[in-house]
């Protein structure tokens, strides 16, 4: 799927994007406003930056089984103000810079425990009703903060043993408290 193909297509409300596709651009889906719910083949290797930005009323973000990405690019699903729950691809290594920011409804995310690495403010300013999350052992890389904003998180669960210190953690860490792992203070 090329850059910009469906950019500013507010009257696309779903997407399954056929078994074949490898690659999705930058843009590709940017401000479709009405886009609610989108399923991304197994087939996909890459993804594009800001490819799902400002689409407002999407909720739903599943990856099929046996995913192919290994990277979610920045700002994939900036400003997606009312996506709740993501299914990210099993094999998944690298959740860059904003892959999530300003998603304020996630409720429901589970980072598989392939991820290695976790960047700069990829949850920035979202998770008002995201309460958990659990960060994976092998983890080897946060940026700091990861989750500024995320003033309603208060129970994080590290399985890992990755030293890093609160800022990672930033307003979040008001009432949190860490299980596992090793933060400085």
């Amino acid at each position: 799927i090329d850059n910009s193909a469906f950019e500013h297509c507010s009257s696309l409300t779903s997407v399954v994007i056929p078994e074949g596709v490898v690659s999705i651009g930058d843009s590709a889906f940017d401000y479709c406003s009405s886009l609610e719910s989108i399923v991304i083949p197994s087939s996909v290797t890459s993804m594009g930056t800001n490819v799902f930005d400002y689409c407002d009323n999407l909720t739903e973000v599943v990856f099929a089984p046996n995913s192919q990405l290994k990277v979610l690019n920045e700002n994939v699903f900036l400003n997606c103000v009312d996506l709740e729950t993501v299914i990210l691809p099993e094999n998944l290594l690298r959740i860059e810079y904003g892959a999530f920011q300003y998603c304020y409804n996630l409720t429901n995310i589970s980072i598989p425990d392939s991820v290695t690495h976790i960047a700069f403010r990829a949850f920035n300013g979202c998770c008002n009703n995201l309460t958990s999350i659990t960060i994976p052992d092998n983890i080897v890389s946060m940026g700091t903060p990861v989750f500024e904003g995320c003033d309603n998180l208060t129970s994080i669960t590290w399985k890992g043993t990755m030293y890093t210190d609160k800022t990672t953690f930033n307003t979040a860490m008001k009432d949190a408290s860490i299980a596992s792992g090793k933060v400085w203070d």
